[in-house]
């Protein structure tokens, strides 16, 4: 089985926080629905995750 994973980094301080929520979760949903990714990864330092 071939799992395709997604890892995300961010910074701390993200100017257009909605925006930004906006782009994400569209971006997350078309990886899951098209290019079947089934995991997913958060930067742990700071405040992103």
């Amino acid at each position: 089985m071939n799992n395709k994973i997604c890892c995300f980094a961010g910074h701390a301080n993200i100017l257009n926080k909605d925006e930004v929520k906006i782009k994400l979760k569209k971006e997350i949903i078309d990886l899951i629905e098209k290019e079947n990714v089934t995991t997913f990864y958060s930067g742990g330092k700071g405040r992103f995750d």
